[in-house]
């Protein structure tokens, strides 16, 4: 197991993302709806967080990639930071894990 990066998400992040992909759902850019979440905060896009990890990865890999499998366990709130962590490593496969590195961010809404 060795650690690959850590990054923060923000909104921008959030925003840019949204405008590549196309993906502007309430959860990802709207601080307001978000507050109705589970989380309480804005979700980062899950797709997000898989291609940064994929990048980060590919950086070191001397190896290409061939198929994906991805599960989406639990969410990213916007201004967590998440490490990204290479698990295993075989010749036909490698787990990669983006986990929350840091206490979620305190909640905006008033007492």
């Amino acid at each position: 197991m060795r650690q690959i990066a850590e990054r923060t998400y923000s909104v921008q992040d959030q925003q840019l993302f949204a405008q590549i992909s196309g993906d502007f759902n309430p959860m990802h850019m709207d601080p307001v709806a978000a507050r109705r979440l589970l989380t309480g905060h804005q979700v980062v896009h899950g797709m997000h967080l898989l291609l940064t990890a994929l990048e980060h990865w590919q950086r070191e890999a001397d190896t290409s990639l061939v198929s994906i499998a991805c599960s989406f366990s639990n969410p990213v709130s916007v201004g967590e930071r998440v490490a990204i962590t290479q698990l295993t490593e075989s010749v036909n496969s490698t787990t990669l894990q983006v986990s929350v590195a840091t206490a979620p961010p305190p909640n905006d809404a008033c007492p």
